[in-house]
């Protein structure tokens, strides 16, 4: 159980180097301004490498909208580098990202790029911390705040705020999205290979006209130790 204990702890830490591959699907059954659910499946895969005498961990995030108010097909996809340095007061990473958007048939550049920071403290069970990524082309700046809170109960279990992703687009400048949200998860092994299942419900509380309103997120995730 101590395995578990350590690797759940690592599974809510964006700066541990763990490899990772998520698969998880968010059903949106509201939006704010229109009656349409929708249904969102993601593959997220952490990759940690060393470069310049330091761990990096290599984020991709690819989405694919299966129904919803826009066309089915592919969405954005993301790619963070984070070079991790570990300090006294907790963990820093910082790098660079980019993101390839979707074609929308809009004026909207379908390249973005910009920095990513992010922080992890730890006291205890306890992990807090903030992740940041900023995206900038010709057409667009918006920013994602996410805060982290998470607190690891034992057994492989854990409760956080999850993916609570603020939204800010400098452009206007407005919020995009004020979600709350609360996640469980378990880490166990399904035939020797430790995993990791949870759920994440979520409400944006910012009323912005094509946003989702609620939301509930299933996951599962491999997890591969380094030297795993």
């Amino acid at each position: 159980e101590a395995g578990k204990g350590d690797l759940a702890q690592q599974a809510t830490d964006p700066t541990a180097a763990l490899l990772s591959h998520t698969i998880k699907t968010t059903y949106s059954p509201s939006h704010w301004g229109i009656d349409d659910d929708a249904n969102v499946v993601t593959f997220q895969s952490v990759i940690p490498f060393k470069a310049w005498g330091k761990v990096n961990l290599l984020r991709v995030n690819v989405p694919y909208t299966s129904t919803g108010p826009t066309s089915a097909g592919v969405g954005d996809v993301t790619v963070v580098d984070l070079m991790i340095f570990k300090k006294k007061a907790g963990t820093i990473g910082v790098g660079p990202l980019v993101n390839f958007r979707r074609n929308r048939n809009s004026d909207a550049d379908t390249f973005e790029a910009g920095p990513a920071f992010v922080f992890i403290g730890t006291k205890g069970r306890l992990q807090f911390g903030i992740f940041n990524q900023n995206f900038f082309s010709t057409t667009t700046a918006t920013s994602s705040l996410q805060p982290i809170l998470a607190y690891q109960l034992g057994q492989g279990w854990s409760v956080s705020i999850g993916d609570q992703q603020i939204l800010v687009d400098w452009k206007q400048p407005a919020f995009v999205s004020i979600p709350a949200s609360v996640q469980f998860g378990k880490v166990t092994t399904l035939g020797g290979q430790p995993v990791r299942f949870f759920v994440n419900p979520q409400y944006n509380a910012k009323n912005t006209p094509g946003t989702t309103k609620w939301s509930v997120t299933f996951g599962f995730t491999i997890l591969v130790p380094q030297g795993g």
